[in-house]
């Protein structure tokens, strides 16, 4: 199997961008591929995956992912193509992917979608180990008392957030 990948500059930074053959493996806020693309080989099922730079996946998942940047389309709107997860974290990202552009729910509020009401700290940890960003539109979770984290970048989030609202 082979999986494309890229480093493109957008609005909120560099991020780097893998697609394989069912679609985007990674999306993440990041200038340096080579610790990304150490963790997708560390994942399973891509151990074997020869990692190649360019490609026609990615630039289409590149452009999908910087029309909706620039505002010229509602939502990434990519299949994401992630390797089997519990039940548990299937779920969450299914409720997540749902939660509609410009619209927050809590941490509390997709535990209890997810059909796991106290489990709020645990759909943190789901999205902060989220391979996909966009795609699984994590920066749409908040805290319950305001944005909540995202990783090293709280400001990508409030900008994400901003700028699905102003559409």
């Amino acid at each position: 199997m082979t999986i494309e990948w890229d480093l493109i500059e957008t609005p909120v930074g560099a991020m780097f961008v893998a697609a394989g053959p069912d679609g985007l493996v990674a999306l993440a806020l990041a200038d340096d591929p080579a610790p990304e693309l150490e963790a997708l080989a560390a994942r399973p099922g891509l151990a074997s995956a020869e990692f190649v730079q360019g490609g026609e996946r990615v630039v289409v998942a590149s452009a999908a992912i910087l029309d909706y940047l620039a505002g010229r389309r509602p939502d990434v709107a990519m299949e994401p193509a992630l390797e089997s997860a519990t039940p548990f974290v299937a779920r969450v990202r299914e409720v997540v992917r749902a939660i509609p552009p410009g619209s927050t729910m809590t941490y509390g509020d997709v535990a209890a979608a997810a059909g796991h009401p106290r489990a709020a700290r645990a759909v943190g940890n789901v999205m902060r180990a989220n391979p996909v960003l966009l795609a699984i539109p994590c920066h749409r979770v908040v805290a319950s008392d305001g944005p909540g984290g995202f990783g090293r970048h709280p400001e990508v989030k409030q900008w994400l957030l901003a700028h699905e609202r102003a559409r």
